[in-house]
């Protein structure tokens, strides 16, 4: 009784955060259609439909007035408390990633300040112009009600509590000890590429979020599919769709093999049922709220995924890959990254292999940002894949081969995922590899009665729960060391504009908007008339030095 109670619990508060987001694109898309911009009320609209989905989820799982009543204010004002700390923590750091502060912070601005992409598609950045808009929007409904940019950020905090409330609900599907399903969802959702992209406006860790999110609602679907369940389903295909472009094949490979791997169970009926419901979330995610790009881009293009495929295509990849694996297939740039030293390498560089399960403190540091280019998942993640190997090969030997054969078609479904990726080996651009040795070690220590399978589940567990520590501890304290220093530079400039404004050559919009929060009075200009010049951390923004700033950068 209790293993069923948290499992609806989990599933209402985290389906409830998943219609939230899947509201506001929805609402926002709809009122772009009548040329209505993004406002204060796009985020309340989203807010009221969630409230609806959730009413409607405690009706279906909930008997009784009083305890219908109870579960309902309990849920929500969890839900209203996690919004309010996601607010807090996003709005308390600084981004100072590169891609953040460049194209997508400004497509956060540029929606707040009034864009509508249907009826105003070209701004002049081919990224903002062609690129999926999905976390933008959310970010900017956000950034409309509180006034503060930075605290955008909010969403990626409360993709990654759904992504853990819904794999955790999944879980507790086929385990009564609630400790081993708590343990298998606290690993799953705490995913390096995700954890090191929440300070940021960067969008592929909240991809990370949502395709565990696919995947717990996948296991409640086979165990006990419902409307409700179907709803959220459609909701975070919606998000997925439009969060960027690799999602729209991620969602095609997974779905496709969730729904061929029910009907191989013999769930005929729900297999039916979900493919419709699919379909409509496809129909909806990219010809009605993704019009812009997907529609816009094939008509004026000739490809959905322009600017990165059809005619006068763009590469990105430029100088992105390590010297020593340019030209190498695709599956074996992502077994160099898997198994080779945690860094940043760049194109002038070469990856170097390392021994599974040791790491050094050259590694950790190469986490102190958002998407370190090699072994991206974190340093003990090739040790954790060979035990995740190990984990699958005693399945078949220590459990019934059937129950072992169909957890071994998710992994594959998994697995096929990201080998459709060409650039796999970037973490960033397949967060969900993180995912299958995880998913491995919770077949054997949730699903599994074998002791020896349990142990060793739990031992890749442990191993991977230490990954992520390392990882994020590094990244946590970093980014509080850059925000400490961008603060000092914001008060010291903030003073000395007081007098008159500063001239600044803005290396973003995102800077500009960083000076109007804090009060710093400034005069754009192209080019600095002094000698002493400051560059702001880690920007291409550059002011002239003053006597009571001395540009000190974070190691």
């Amino acid at each position: 009784m209790i293993n069923k109670r948290l499992q609806e619990l989990s599933l209402l508060a985290g389906g409830t955060i998943i219609v939230f987001g899947a509201a506001v694109l929805l609402v926002t898309a709809l009122l772009w259609a009548f040329g209505i911009a993004i406002s204060t009320w796009n985020l309340p609209a989203g807010a009221g439909l969630a409230v609806v989905a959730l009413a409607l989820g405690v009706n279906r799982y909930v008997e009784g007035s009083l305890q219908k009543a109870v579960v309902f204010a309990g849920v929500l004002a969890f839900a209203a408390v996690l919004l309010w700390l996601s607010v807090l923590l996003g709005g308390s750091y600084f981004d100072v990633s590169y891609d953040g502060q460049g194209y997508h912070t400004d497509a956060v601005i540029k929606l707040h300040d009034g864009w509508n992409p249907f009826h105003q598609p070209y701004t002049g950045n081919v990224w903002n112009d062609h690129y999926a808009k999905g976390s933008e929007i959310l970010a900017a409904s956000l950034y409309r009600v509180t006034g503060v940019l930075e605290q955008g950020k909010a969403w990626n905090f409360l993709l990654l509590a759904a992504s853990f409330l819904l794999a955790f609900a999944g879980l507790l599907s086929w385990d009564r000890q609630v400790w081993r399903a708590l343990l298998a969802a606290v690993v799953l959702a705490w995913n390096p590429v995700v954890i090191n992209q929440t300070l940021t406006f960067y969008i592929d860790g909240q991809l990370g979020s949502l395709l565990l999110c696919l995947l717990g609602l996948g296991a409640l679907i086979a165990v006990r599919g419902d409307r409700w369940i179907a709803l959220v389903c459609a909701m975070v295909l919606v998000l997925i769709l439009n969060n960027k472009f690799t999602g729209v094949v991620y969602a095609v490979v997974l779905c496709g093999g969730l729904l061929a791997l029910l009907w191989a169970v013999g769930k005929r009926r729900v297999t039916g049922g979900m493919t419709a419901v699919i379909a409509v979330a496809f129909v909806v995610g990219i010809l009605f709220v993704g019009w812009n790009p997907y529609l816009h881009n094939t008509m004026e293009k000739g490809h959905p995924f322009y600017p990165v495929a059809g005619d006068g295509k763009l590469d990105i990849m430029d100088r992105q890959v390590p010297g020593n694996l340019v030209g190498l297939p695709a599956w074996k740039k992502l077994a160099w990254s898997v198994f080779a030293h945690s860094e940043n390498v760049l194109a002038t560089q070469k990856a170097v292999l390392k021994t599974p399960f040791s790491w050094t403190e050259k590694e950790i540091k190469a986490f102190k940002g958002p998407d370190p280019r090699i072994g991206g998942w974190g340093p003990l993640f090739g040790g954790a894949a060979l035990l995740g190997i190990l984990v699958v090969v005693l399945s078949f030997l220590l459990t019934p081969w059937r129950q072992a054969l169909l957890a071994s078609g998710v992994l594959l479904i998994v697995a096929l995922s990201v080998l459709v990726n060409p650039e796999a080996w970037w973490a960033r651009f397949t967060p969900q590899l993180w995912l299958i040795p995880a998913l491995a070690a919770a077949y054997g220590l949730v699903v599994s009665n074998s002791r020896t399978l349990q142990a060793l589940s739990l031992a890749l567990l442990v191993l991977m729960g230490t990954n992520s520590w390392l990882t994020s501890q590094e990244y946590f304290v970093r980014q509080g060391e850059y925000t400490a220093l961008v603060e000092k530079q914001l008060s010291v400039l903030q003073r000395v504009s007081q007098k008159e404004p500063i001239p600044v050559v803005l290396g973003t919009p995102a800077h500009g908007r960083r000076f109007a929060e804090h009060g710093v009075r400034f005069l754009a200009v192209k080019k600095l008339a002094c000698d002493g010049q400051t560059q702001l951390q880690a920007s291409t923004t550059f002011v002239c030095t003053p006597p009571e700033l001395k540009e000190k950068k974070a190691k």
